[in-house]
């Protein structure tokens, strides 16, 4: 009897140990994936009709409906650029649908822009007519490509492009595939946009996510802010 109880005793200190290093785990487990997520710190699909909060220089903007409502720049003779967000925004992911309609000659792109300091400094992940895609840096006017990479770029077509900016890296993805990647320290912060050149494009669905360590691209559960 005394032998039983004993092998009673120990079989549910056993099984207490063991729901308690279950429970750890799971909290554990839990708080890492509440850390992996990033905070949602602007998105903007166009839905309410406007597009306020963003600044234009260039072009011709609008807000239209291509299936649902879209940013759409119609302009095809010259340089165009749309900004918005916050300037003092340093690591985050910036990701939108873009949809080139047609491009005036050879070698024109449209574009995705991150840590933008002005119309005319910013770093940008461009789809090109010519089937690239690169990632440059534009200071003061001046273009530096850091890196390109081939990729079929067909007008009509939509693309979801992405930057990852963080510290000096920098990440250029099409759709979900990254292609392009570089280091470059020119710009700490800044807001982002969208861009064409000699192009016209619909731009829609853009989201900007802060970059978090062990953070993915999307937050489904955050607020989103304008």
């Amino acid at each position: 009897m005394h032998t039983t109880e004993t092998w009673r005793r120990h079989r549910r200190g056993l099984l207490l140990t063991i729901g308690a290093a279950l429970a750890a785990v799971a909290l554990a487990l839990g708080m890492g994936a509440t850390g992996a997520y990033a905070d949602t710190l602007f998105t903007d699909d166009f839905e309410d009709g406007n597009a306020t909060g963003w600044t234009a220089s260039g072009g011709s903007w609008t807000v239209a409906t291509d299936g649902s409502r879209v940013y759409r720049q119609s302009g095809t003779s010259s340089d165009a650029r749309s900004l918005a967000g916050t300037a003092s925004w340093t690591d985050y992911s910036v990701q939108a649908t873009v949809k080139p309609t047609a491009f005036n000659g050879s070698n024109r792109f449209v574009a995705l822009l991150a840590r933008a300091q002005s119309s005319t400094s910013y770093y940008y992940l461009a789809l090109r007519s010519n089937n690239t895609v690169e990632l440059k840096r534009l200071s003061g006017g001046s273009s530096t490509t850091l890196d390109s990479a081939a990729t079929t770029v067909t007008v009509g077509t939509a693309y979801t492009l992405r930057i990852d900016v963080a510290g000096s890296s920098l990440k250029g993805y099409v759709n979900g595939t990254l292609l392009t990647e570089a280091t470059d320290s020119q710009f700490a912060s800044g807001r982002i946009g969208v861009a064409t050149f000699n192009a016209s494009a619909n731009f829609d669905n853009v989201q900007v996510t802060s970059a978090t360590p062990g953070a993915g691209p999307d937050r489904p559960d955050a607020d989103p802010a304008r």
